[in-house]
């Protein structure tokens, strides 16, 4: 069996190591500062794109064309909108490698 040393645990790293994974290779991943996955999975385009997202829903339920529905009084709770996306970005991805 092949062995597949990656320095640094960001996006690409976390890439390689799954694909190399996914091949039968073995990995072994050197890795300092942020949790695997790096900036993007830990503190940006993850965590950002679901706030973003709860907003636009959010946004999306009180700006319609239906005149039927009426939207006011939506319970807005941003702590628990927090708290689902660090459950989110907590999720154990790599366990598995």
């Amino acid at each position: 069996m092949l062995s597949l040393m990656i320095i640094g645990g960001g996006s690409a790293g976390f890439a390689a190591a799954i694909k190399a994974n996914e091949l039968g290779t073995r990995v072994t991943m050197i890795n300092a500062g942020l949790p695997i996955g790096g900036t993007c999975v830990n503190v940006g385009c993850i965590p950002s794109k679901t706030l973003i997202r709860a907003g636009e829903t959010l946004y999306r339920a009180s700006h319609h064309h239906f005149k039927g529905i009426q939207t006011k009084g939506c319970f807005n709770n941003f702590k628990a909108v927090t708290k689902q996306k660090q459950k989110l970005v907590d999720l154990p991805l790599y366990m598995s490698l």
